[in-house]
């Protein structure tokens, strides 16, 4: 009875242990290391040239004791065993990250270039995997930015930069996907940088649209220079694509 108390201490306090540390893939977190939930997922999708970056964030109840961390990424591949499909990990990538200041949670930017499903593990400084979770990534839809519209209202050509002239003007934001948005609305959040690097909101509205498009555009001006992130979500929260722009 002795041995089978112990045991059951044993165990919770290994549960309580492991529930004490998160791990996230976002875009977005504070100065206090909290993931903003409207732009943290496990499914993420990806510039399918330039690939994009996420932050993979780490955090448990007490302060980070270690001098540094690691993270492991593995990527699930499918061989043939036997004349059948077998899917397994293997390693993709790894990153250091140094604790320089005391406090409980940290973060490494990733970019990811390549669609699939990943393993992503951070492990204590004795490379001990501390926590894990699967993420899958796809190629996103895409967002175009221009001044022009052709006669079918397609972009003419399409750039990152615009003249505060033009951008007062008004820019054309195109999101196109290769597939149907499967969404009645489109919410547009388009927040603008701060000194410090942070994003405040500067404008958000929703478009409501017909579900069956993969195609849809809509003009926006821009009153102030600077550098602005324009995120789209589906009806569901879910977010269609994130794209940056800048007036000069």
């Amino acid at each position: 009875m002795k041995a089978f108390f112990f045991i059951f201490i044993y165990l919770y306090f290994l549960t309580f242990s492991l529930s004490a540390q998160k791990l996230f893939l976002t875009a977005k977190y504070d100065q206090n290391g909290v993931a903003d939930p409207n732009f943290t997922s496990n499914k993420w999708k990806i510039d399918a040239i330039e690939g994009s970056f996420l932050y993979v964030l780490f955090e448990q109840e007490k302060e980070i004791t270690d001098p540094k961390l690691y993270l492991f990424i593995d990527k699930k591949v499918v061989s043939q065993k036997n004349n059948k499909p077998e899917a397994s990990f293997e390693e993709y990538d790894n990153k250091k990250i140094y604790i320089n200041k005391k406090r409980s949670w940290a973060a490494i930017q990733y970019t990811f270039l390549q669609a699939g499903t990943y393993k992503i593990s951070m492990a204590n400084a004795d490379k001990k995997i501390i926590i894990s979770k699967e993420i899958t990534i796809n190629y996103k839809s895409k967002l175009l930015f221009s001044n022009h519209l052709d006669k079918q209202k397609y972009p003419i050509s399409h750039q990152k930069i615009f003249t505060l002239n033009k951008a007062k003007q008004g820019v054309y934001i195109f999101i196109k996907d290769e597939l149907s948005f499967n969404s009645e609305s489109l919410k547009v959040v388009i927040e603008k940088q701060n000194q410090d690097g942070t994003y405040q909101k500067y404008i958000e509205e929703t478009f409501f649209i017909d579900k069956e498009l993969r195609f849809s555009f809509f003009e926006q001006q821009f009153d102030l220079k600077g550098t602005y992130r324009i995120s789209v979500f589906k009806d569901d929260q879910t977010i269609l694509s994130v794209g940056f722009l800048k007036v000069v």
